[in-house]
Order: C-alpha cells, then structure tokens, then sequence
C-alpha cells in the first residue's frame, strides 16, 4: 500500500520515518524538520574534537553513576512522525530507556547538546531550539567552539529559559549531573 505523503508548510510534499530511511548514506547529515528535508555536509575538523572531548566527559560520568545512555551523531532521533534529527549529543536518562529502540530514539531526549558551525549555527539557535522545545527535550546546550561558549537551556512552560552562559575555560557544573564539573578549557583544546 503507497502513502502520499502529506503538505508541508512551503506546499512541499511533508517528509517522515519513511522517506528518512530511504536516505543516502553518503557522509551528509539528513534531518526532516516539520516535514522539511535538512541536509549539511560532514562538520569540520574542529567540531568533531569538541564532540568527542565532551563525549569522553559526560560518558565517564553517565557510565560510573549507571545515569542512562551517551549518544554521538549519527543517531536518528523520533521527535514526532514529521521531525528526525541528528543531534551532535544526546542524553537519555536510565528511567526513560524504553525510548531507545534499534534503529532510532523514539522520543525527546532528556539532552541535546548541538556543536555550532558556521552553516548550522543560526538554524541550532533558532528552528531546532524551537522544535526541540515544543517537542519535550527538557536540557539544550549550544557549543561554539570559534568563540569558545556554552549557553546551557532548560524546558520551562514549554519554553527554554537561558539557565548559564559560560566563556573560555570556565568551569560548568550541569544540573543535570550532580557533581560533574566540566572544565571548557579541555573541551575546547
């Protein structure tokens, strides 16, 4: 049985988990955000050691206190039938595991950490903060490794309110994770 897909808000034909996994997989990140297709190439150098520092930060910590699951792109994530992110970091609490699934994460993640690059950077604060805030993802960080900030957001009413912003080397104690103290200075080594 074919399915027409449906109107997105451009008059395009919407997108969903179909014709997400009929995608390349060809080394571009692919999103459908509202039923809109997303593409952007592979980030740059720069971006992907930020990834991993943190990844190796939060992993260690998540892990030795058995908090719940560390993923780093790609990971396909289910925000509704019409929007499918990549995000750079995802979090998902060990009382929420049921959300993870073998081909995708079905459902907000308690985090979503993105990395800003120049291409991405005004999409990530503007129409994927919104999407994530309207669908459920209760902590956003945004990274900007060339000027060498984190700005930490947190659901509120389903809105993010601005919870710190932080330069340099500064430390970061995310609420989060009780007792993890992250030291930007490595992360952005």
């Amino acid at each position: 049985m074919s399915m027409t897909p449906q109107q997105s808000a451009s008059g395009t034909a919407a997108l969903g988990w179909e014709e997400f996994l009929e995608l390349p997989e060809d080394g571009n990140r692919y999103e459908i955000l509202d039923g809109e297709l997303v593409v952007t190439r592979p980030p740059a150098i720069r971006h992907q050691r930020v990834v991993l520092a943190l990844t190796r930060i939060l992993d260690g910590h998540i892990v030795r206190h058995g908090l719940g699951e560390l993923f780093a792109n790609p990971v396909a994530v289910r925000l509704a039938e019409k929007t499918i992110v990549e995000p750079d970091l995802l979090f998902i609490a060990r009382e929420r595991a049921d959300i993870v699934a073998e081909l995708s994460v079905n459902g907000a993640p308690d985090l979503v950490v993105e990395i800003l690059s120049p291409s991405t950077a005004k999409r990530d604060r503007t129409v994927k903060a919104q999407l994530y805030a309207r669908l459920g993802v209760s902590h956003y960080w945004l990274l900007d490794p060339q000027e060498r900030r984190l700005q930490a957001f947190a659901l509120d009413g389903g809105e993010y309110r601005c919870a710190i912003v932080l330069d340099g080397n500064a430390p970061f104690e995310p609420s989060l994770f009780p007792g993890l103290v992250i030291d930007l200075g490595s992360v952005w080594a």
